[in-house]
Order: structure tokens, then sequence, then C-alpha cells
């Protein structure tokens, strides 16, 4: 793939150590103007500042988001348009190639951070080997701000555990560069799903912090993107991940009764 138009708004910060690592923040955008402000508002204001942030949109943005992106004074911010992108995968998958710190996190480009995110992320991955670090998050509806749901992770966890469950918020999520090897987005249905299964199928583990550390919002339009997504779980695990009839039926079956359950909590 070809890469042009890369825009650099201002330096990057060059020196880390092994107390407080370079991250660097992938951060996919696709005409994003109505909310990417607001996102990049709860980077900047994170109490740990030793980050990158690569704000990579695809060839379909033609929007004012390079406009206000340039207009943020940090010179932590890095601009690049991939006139070959084509979706979330490439631009998530670009991030990661292009990082240059040791740690990745991903935040999508109408979701927001608690101020701690980052650090409490640091201090959960400092001196142990676990590869994916991520946290609880909420949703919450765009038009009136009011939370629908809320999603909390395992404190430890494992390829099992997220086949019967997907509690990962792709936004909340923290890698280890070094450790996940070659894995990277699929331009496919869950993408995200699958990019975190196939980091865990490689032994790496995984650990979540259970406190609520991301807002996700809900857009009027993406509430219908959800009605497919049984389908498309049962699909990832016999066909991509090749899992028998008996063990994906145990794991789908594990899926909706915490669905069914997630719509009595308050």
């Amino acid at each position: 793939m070809h890469y042009t138009k890369y825009l650099i708004i201002m330096g990057l910060p060059m020196k880390t150590d092994l107390m407080n690592p370079l991250v660097t923040i992938v951060i996919p955008v696709f005409n994003s103007e109505k909310t990417i402000q607001e996102t990049l508002s709860s980077v900047i204001g994170q109490t740990y500042g030793q980050w990158q942030a690569l704000i990579v949109a695809d060839r379909g943005t033609t929007d004012s988001t390079e406009e206000v992106v340039k207009k943020i004074a940090d010179p932590r911010l890095k601009y690049v348009y991939l006139s070959e992108a084509r979706g979330l995968s490439d631009c998530r998958n670009y991030g990661i190639d292009h990082a240059a710190g040791e740690l990745v996190a991903f935040l999508d480009s109408d979701d927001i951070w608690s101020p701690e995110k980052l650090q409490r992320q640091i201090d959960a991955l400092q001196g142990n080997d676990f590869g994916l670090c991520v946290t609880g998050f909420h949703r919450f509806d765009d038009i009136t701000g009011k939370q629908i749901s809320k999603n909390t992770p395992k404190e430890k966890f494992n390829s099992e555990d997220l086949f019967k469950n997907n509690f990962i918020g792709c936004s909340t999520a923290m890698v280890n560069k070094n450790k996940i090897g070659q894995v990277r987005f699929k331009n496919m249905h869950q993408e995200d799903f699958v990019f975190w299964l196939e980091i865990l199928n490689q032994g790496i583990s995984g650990i979540g912090i259970k406190d609520d550390l991301v807002g996700y919002r809900v857009l009027p339009n993406s509430r219908s993107s959800r009605v497919n997504r049984p389908f498309n779980r049962w699909k990832i695990m016999r066909q991509h991940f090749g899992l028998s009839f008996l063990k994906s039926f145990y794991y789908f079956s594990n899926y909706a009764l915490t669905a069914i359950l997630k719509r009595f909590e308050i």
C-alpha cells in the first residue's frame, strides 16, 4: 500500500524510558469533524503525558476533520491521510506499523477517555508479561448523553473467555507491539474481536481494569449495525478459527446468555 499526504502538524516526543514508556495512540478518522475535537481533548487531558497520537484518515474522508485537528496546538498530534486506505482496519494497521512507542492504544474518533485511563493501564502493565490491557466502558446516547449500558472486563483473561463474551471495547485496549508480533486487523466484520482473539491465541494473556474509563458514543445510525452480530460471531468461530460445531455452540450459548442478562442491567 502506498501512503500519501503525510502531514506532520508538529514534532513528536522522541525520548522514553522503561518507567515512562511512550504510548502511541491510533485514532482512525472518517468525516469525524463533529466529534474529533472532544475525543482529542480527552487525550490531551490525560494525566499521563508521554504519548503520541496518530490521527489516520482513510481515502473517503472529505470533511474538515484535518482542519479541526490542525487547530489544536499540541506537538504530540500527527495527522496522516492514506490515499488507498479502506476503512478502520487499514488505518489501525498503519498506526501499529508506524508506532514509535512499544505500547499502542486504540481510540475511535467519537469515543472519550477518562483522564487517568492511560496511567492506569501503564501501571497495570508494569512488571508483568501481559500483552493486552483493557478497561471497563459505558455506552452513551449521542443526542441525550444518557448512559445506555456498561461493560466490565475480567481481571485476567484468555481466548476462551473472549469466545464466551467479548467484553473488550476497542477504545479501551492497549497492546504491547513487541508481544503481538505480526497480528494485524483484518478487513472483515467484527475485525476488532478477531484481532483480540488472534493475539490471545498466541498464548498471550490479557489483563482487565474493571473501572469504567471510556465513554463509547452511540450514534443514531450505528444502532442497526448490531443486528447481524450473532450470525457473524458464529461465522467467525466456525470458519475463521475452525472451531468444531460443539465447541462453537458452547461458546455461542454463553455469548447469547450474557447478551440476555445485559438487558436487565441498569
